[in-house]
């Protein structure tokens, strides 16, 4: 069963192919997120992620690793402190911090931080999981 303080982590890369597909799938086409046209702030050396599409990489192992399957998120609050950029590898930590058994719910924070350890996102989420939270 799982409890308050339980973490999991585990690596993921963002390649400039998913980064294409995201853009034609939301119609999100800002420069930044592309390596052939022009960068109009100059701001990044390379393209970026966009910040959603790094998010959603959260939602992979909330709904199938940890707290496993059948896992919906209910509410999640994203905050975005550093840019995430293609084809690096970031490290993505999973937290148990707060749990209702009675509801079968839990509040997991999840962070995903680049090669030098610095935090690129950060989130919390309220999940429910009947078979996870629930005592048994």
């Amino acid at each position: 069963m799982l409890q308050i303080g339980d973490t999991y982590s585990d690596f993921v890369v963002f390649r400039q192919e998913d980064v294409e597909t995201f853009a034609r799938l939301t119609g999100d086409y800002n420069p930044i997120h592309f390596e052939n046209q022009e960068n109009i702030c100059n701001a990044f050396p390379r393209p970026v992620v966009h910040g959603m599409f790094a998010a959603s990489a959260f939602s992979g192992v909330l709904g199938t690793v940890f707290p496993g399957k059948g896992s919906i998120v209910l509410y999640r609050e994203i905050i975005f402190t550093r840019p995430v950029f293609v084809e690096e590898r970031y490290k993505m930590r999973f937290k148990i911090v707060g749990m209702d058994y009675s509801k079968s719910l839990g509040m997991i924070k999840s962070t995903l931080k680049n090669e030098k350890g610095q935090i690129c996102i950060q989130a919390i989420s309220r999940i429910k999981n009947v078979s996870a939270f629930s005592l048994q």
